[in-house]
């Protein structure tokens, strides 16, 4: 069985612009590990069921053909192109995503990271691009 692992607590709280949003009571150092969290793997010939549904906004690319719903706090971090404070890691043998920070991340701070959607995408899910 795969586990969860937040190395830091982890906590979610209401935003104002982008409904929940995951904070960390404790400051995270750049380059630290903060939670691996493991998948579900959703092969691309199913990509077309979720389209338009809430799952679709969730999802993460997963090498090339497929994609992922990461489980614990992974598919809940919310999108910033300019504050981005941290980024993940790919582990294909243990089909798991491992979130770090790319800058210091000081307590009780939103931990954000940038989705890198294309202009269409941002358009197509009425998402602000900020």
């Amino acid at each position: 069985m795969k586990r969860i692992k937040t190395h830091y607590p982890l906590y979610l709280k209401k935003t104002k612009e982008k409904g929940w949003g995951v904070y960390c009571s404790k400051r995270i150092t750049k380059g630290k590990v903060f939670e691996t969290c493991p998948i579900i793997y959703l092969p691309r010939k199913l990509i077309h069921k979720f389209s338009g549904t809430p799952v679709d906004s969730y999802r993460f690319e997963y090498y090339g053909n497929t994609t992922a719903l990461v489980l614990g706090y992974g598919s809940l971090y919310n999108h910033s192109k300019k504050q981005a404070n941290c980024d993940y890691r790919i582990n294909r043998k243990s089909k798991t995503f491992s979130f770090y920070a790319t800058k210091d991340i000081p307590a009780d701070t939103e931990i954000l990271h940038d989705y890198n959607w294309d202009k269409d995408d941002y358009e197509t899910r009425a998402f602000a691009e900020s």
